[in-house]
């Protein structure tokens, strides 16, 4: 018989426990610079609208969508208003709307947009009012066309 000889299971142990260290530690250096790299001072991670309540009315051959657009993070500009079917398929129309413009943190702005194309839908279809901020920032409603 011959006699084999191996490491011995103290030094196995120690091995296995400074490769999980070192990895660890890779993993940990990898993440850090992967997590400082991020941007926090981007303005649209603290803006945050809702749209509380919106509508859309037809006076005169001009549609006009209106919305009450809530300010739930900090200083935000609207930059435009578009009314879209329910899936999301055709715009109606996406203007730059009117009313207020510039929202308080904290507080309720109206804005509104209108169109004065001809538009051929079904009364009590169901359309999306879309509100978007300047930084990108969407937030949508449910309505149903006049």
């Amino acid at each position: 018989m011959s006699k084999k000889r191996s490491i011995s299971e103290i030094v196995a142990v120690v091995m296995l426990i400074i490769v999980a260290i070192s990895a660890s530690l890779l993993l940990y250096v990898w993440l850090n610079g992967l997590i400082g790299s991020m941007h926090y001072n981007d303005p649209a991670l603290y803006v945050k609208i809702e749209i509380s309540s919106a509508n859309i009315t037809h006076r005169n051959n001009n549609y006009i969508a209106y919305a009450y657009v809530q300010n739930l993070g900090s200083q935000t500009s609207i930059s435009s208003v578009a009314v879209l079917y329910y899936n999301n398929s055709l715009i109606f129309f996406n203007n730059t709307p009117s009313g207020d413009l510039n929202i308080n943190p904290k507080s309720v702005g109206l804005v509104y947009a209108s169109n004065n194309t001809k538009i051929y839908v079904n009364p009590g279809t169901p359309v999306i009012i879309e509100v978007i901020t300047t930084n990108g920032v969407k937030a949508t409603y449910q309505a149903n066309w006049p």
